[in-house]
């Protein structure tokens, strides 16, 4: 089977839990505890490749994937080593603004917003998520 080809929309806690569960789950194919279902559709976690992520955050637009998930103001617990995944973070664009209380906590990037459809389509996403 092919794989999942998934984009995401914000590199927080959640993202970071997800990739690094991704990359544990590749290292230890036999493991198999937190997983309710090992198959769906004939897909496992496993076959899910993150090919494009986007986020605001100075710190982790630009930066890879692998990178982007362990920076502040992430704080969620490491729970794998996640090798260069050769997937630089694009700069979102700010539709709703970024409201004051959050500003306390992550300084948003200058890098120029992408456009996200155009990105998603040279990937050829198969999904596109916040997580």
């Amino acid at each position: 089977m092919s794989k999942i080809r998934l984009a995401i929309a914000g590199l927080g806690n959640c993202a970071s839990s997800l990739i690094q569960g991704i990359e544990y789950y590749r290292k230890h194919p036999a493991e198999h505890t937190g997983i309710l279902f090992e198959d769906i559709g004939g897909y496992k976690v496993t076959d899910i490749e993150i090919v494009a992520a986007f986020d605001v955050t100075l710190g982790k637009v630009g930066e890879d994937i692998s990178k982007a998930i362990f920076a502040s103001p992430n704080n969620t617990e490491k729970i794998s080593d996640v090798p260069e995944l050769g997937t630089k973070v694009q700069m979102g664009p700010i539709l709703d603004g970024v409201p004051e209380h959050l500003r306390k906590f992550m300084e948003v990037s200058e890098h120029e917003p992408v456009d996200v459809g155009n990105a998603l389509k040279e990937v050829k996403a198969d999904v596109f998520s916040s997580i």
